[in-house]
């Protein structure tokens, strides 16, 4: 069975990739090498998107062997919404299941149950920031 909903492959690199930095000290650089290496992701595909959230003002970069990555702002101003934005673009609080839309009468056949989910969705990820999922411990080794 399908999820309900999804997150790209590029969104869930972002969200991982600044809740490994978050759990750092502020100003301590992460390399793309070390979060390619702790999630098992392609240096490519990363660096992709890294540079999406640069542009974007979430993540600062300095480039070199001494280089890495650090947040733009504090862990508990960056909202999962402000990332998810970046990778998915705005998060639609009437979807609909179905790629056409079929319903003639005056309700969604699923009910008020899509719009309930999407709200839910959309109250997580504006009250969820960076600070409460920072990934703390041991890195790169997995």
């Amino acid at each position: 069975m399908n999820p309900l909903m999804r997150i790209s492959e590029a969104g869930s690199i972002a969200i991982h990739a600044l809740a490994l930095i978050a759990g750092r000290g502020r100003g301590e650089k992460t390399s793309s090498a070390e979060i390619a290496r702790t999630f098992g992701i392609s240096r490519n595909h990363l660096s992709k998107v890294m540079q999406r959230l640069v542009k974007a003002g979430l993540l600062e970069s300095d480039r070199g062997p001494a280089g890495g990555f650090v947040l733009a702002k504090e862990p508990g101003r960056v909202a999962l919404l402000d990332i998810y934005s970046v990778t998915e673009g705005s998060l639609s609080l009437n979807q609909c299941l179905l790629k056409k839309k079929f319903c003639f009468g005056e309700k969604c056949v699923m009910g008020g149950l899509l719009a309930k989910i999407n709200k839910e969705l959309y109250g997580y990820l504006k009250d969820t920031s960076l600070e409460d999922i920072a990934i703390k411990g041991k890195r790169g080794k997995r």
